[in-house]
């Protein structure tokens, strides 16, 4: 059994954790442990704990158990001896060789009629990388209009993330999701429908994903306004973009322009394959722009 005391001022005689996992009579598990080495870089040193008697893998072959630090500790990766009787774990270390790297140590001094020897391990130590914010944009929304958005995150080392905002437009609202299993990463939402007196430009709305060490972040603005007619995907401005987004509504079932209007380039009362021609026209072709009487 390894027995684990937390340090501080507040120490005292009781374990604070004691680790077994069910091993079996005679592994000895605890003979000998090492701890000082942080290998994944999240704050808490690693301990290494020897069991020369395991019989896991041959006969008294013996083996070490891997001990990631924590609040709470976790077993992580057991190490096993491979030859009968070799007693693998009498003695162990974890050894910050070079670099990156640290070697995990496991004495074997039975190990062909007490010859000896010595296992090791090689490990990388895994340095924090900042969580990655996917890109969110500049966003416009016309008065009396919904903008809802998804804002995301991931992480390069599987660390947790929180996703936050700051200077959010007064009425808008955002909401941390926490994990996506559909999507595979961080998720917050927001959504803001702006009134009468919206009017403006939204500029330094900052989000944030945090894995609690280091963060990504994303400064945006989002501009509130009338429609621009033509503008079929609410961004500001009508570019191919809306093209694309014409044909997907009209052929693809995708979704309406909002508000519909705005995909009525041509301001015939209805939304059809023409307002795609007109808008081709208008962008490449150098034609009229879309018209804005009965947008």
């Amino acid at each position: 059994k390894v027995y684990v005391y937390y340090g501080g001022p507040g120490y005292n005689a009781y374990p604070d954790y004691t680790y077994t996992l069910g091993r079996a009579a005679n592994d000895f598990l605890g003979h000998n442990v090492f701890a000082g080495v942080d290998l994944n870089s999240d704050g808490y040193d690693e301990l290494i704990a020897g069991m020369p008697g395991n019989d896991d893998g041959a006969a008294d072959a013996g083996g070490a158990v891997l001990i990631s630090g924590g609040t709470t500790p976790a077993v992580d990766t057991s190490f096993l001896g491979n030859s009968s009787s070799e007693e693998m774990g009498q003695a162990v270390c974890i050894w910050s060789a070079y670099g990156d790297n640290s070697l995990i140590v496991c004495g074997a001094p039975d190990w062909n009629s007490f010859t000896g020897r010595v296992h090791l391990y090689s490990t990388t130590i895994v340095s924090n990388s900042a969580p990655n914010l996917d890109p969110v944009g500049d966003k416009f929304v016309a008065i009396d209009h919904t903008l809802q958005f998804q804002v995301t995150a991931s992480d390069p080392n599987s660390d947790s993330v929180t996703i936050a905002v700051s200077n959010l437009p007064t009425g808008a609202s955002f909401s941390f999701v926490g994990y996506d299993s559909g999507l595979g990463k961080y998720r917050a939402d927001f959504s803001w429908t702006p009134g009468a007196g919206d009017e403006g430009v939204y500029d330094s709305i900052l989000f944030t994903a945090n894995d609690g060490e280091l963060i990504d972040s994303e400064y945006i603005t989002i501009t509130v306004g009338n429609f621009v007619c033509g503008d079929a995907d609410a961004n500001g401005y009508v570019d191919i973009d809306d093209v694309v987004y014409l044909i997907t509504y009209i052929f693809g079932g995708g979704p309406a322009p909002d508000p519909l209007a705005a995909g009525d380039a041509d301001c015939t009362g209805y939304i059809d394959i023409d307002d795609v021609v007109y808008l081709i026209n208008y962008i490449f072709g150098g034609g009229p722009a879309p018209c804005a009487a009965g947008c």
